[in-house]
């Protein structure tokens, strides 16, 4: 699956380092999709209810979530689907 550019945009703004400064979840992910354009988010968006509805294996959800770029790290596949399920949930 090609990956949109604009998602390790986004997504290099999930760091443990730089999240530890908002107080609440929520606006941790107001701040990481703050950072790219609406067109952008709309990209991500797509791609990632794409990812959601197509991709069942394990290796290429890792994969994908992996060229993210981020520092952030999901104990289970779940956990991640759950994660990139509420970034498309918090785009307009």
């Amino acid at each position: 699956m090609k990956i949109p550019p604009e998602f390790p945009e986004m997504c290099v703004w999930f760091n443990p380092s730089i999240l530890a400064a908002f107080p609440e979840v929520k606006d941790e992910f107001a701040f990481a999709l703050s950072q790219v354009t609406a067109q952008q988010r709309q990209v991500i968006k797509q791609f990632l209810s794409d990812v959601l509805e197509n991709v069942h294996d394990s290796k290429e959800l890792n994969v994908i979530w992996r060229a993210a770029n981020s520092n952030c790290r999901f104990d289970s596949d779940e956990d991640l689907r759950v994660f990139l399920a509420e970034i498309v949930r918090r785009i307009d």
